[in-house]
């Protein structure tokens, strides 16, 4: 029994050195390939028609004078204007006083 281990110990040993350099070439070959290296294209702001409408610069509660600086007018799509709203600060606050009779929203349009 004593003769046969060292020649069993020495095939296990050149077995396994040639399992590992097999697997070593194999992990190897399956590596990807790098890629070239592609700018990627910035990509254009699609252009939208916008119209002024006013809107509130914060909460607007019930009750509270209207006037211009609780008011901003911002860009908004042409396509997506609300019936009844106004272009212009000054169109809205007039010369007139004028109470809110309905909470608003931050940046909810006035109609």
């Amino acid at each position: 029994m004593k003769g046969k281990l060292v020649p069993m110990v020495g095939l296990a040993v050149v077995f396994g050195g040639l399992s590992i350099f097999a697997a070593d070439r194999w992990v190897k070959s399956q590596a990807p390939v790098a890629a070239p290296v592609v700018e990627a294209a910035t990509p254009e702001t699609p252009s939208i028609a916008t119209t002024k409408i006013v809107v509130a610069k914060d909460v607007i509660k019930y009750g509270t004078e209207l006037t211009a600086d609780l008011l901003q007018e911002v860009d908004w799509p042409s396509n997506a204007v609300p019936s009844g709203s106004s272009p212009s600060i000054a169109e809205i606050t007039g010369s007139e006083k004028r109470i809110v009779l309905s909470a608003f929203a931050q940046n909810e349009p006035l109609l």
